[in-house]
């Protein structure tokens, strides 16, 4: 048996946050990718990978 263990979704583990929950990150990081990033302990491209695959499109007003 290898090092790994496997765990069904939930136990332990990272979790993937729900859609929900990713608008509040950007919204409490005032839509700022790097700092929503740092938060959620993921990488930019994940969250540009995320807002594309959810058509979510930030614009700057102005």
């Amino acid at each position: 048996m290898g090092r790994h263990q496997w765990r069904p979704h939930g136990e332990g583990g990272r979790r993937r946050p729900a859609l929900l929950e990713r608008l509040q990150a950007l919204q409490k990081n005032r839509y700022n990718i790097k700092e929503t990033a740092r938060a959620m302990g993921v990488s930019r491209p994940t969250i540009y990978r995320w807002m594309r695959k959810n058509n979510i499109v930030i614009t700057r007003v102005l």
